[in-house]
């Protein structure tokens, strides 16, 4: 193996490597977004909930 064969070699095991890196930060980063949207899905179902239960109060005052 001469040194051009091996740094070639070294060259295509990196370019692998980053390829391999890029694909799975891809992923977690699709991941991380999913993840954020749903919670402000969450965050945003709560205070529709809160809400509701503040106008439900207000509503059985009301009635009294």
């Amino acid at each position: 193996m001469t040194i051009e064969s091996a740094v070639a070699d070294l060259t295509t095991a990196t370019t692998n490597l980053l390829s391999s890196v890029n694909v799975q930060k891809s992923t977690l980063d699709a991941s991380v977004a999913t993840a954020t949207t749903k919670a402000d899905v969450a965050t945003t179902q709560a205070g529709i909930a809160t809400t509701q239960a503040g106008i439900e109060t207000t509503q059985a005052g009301v009635a009294t």
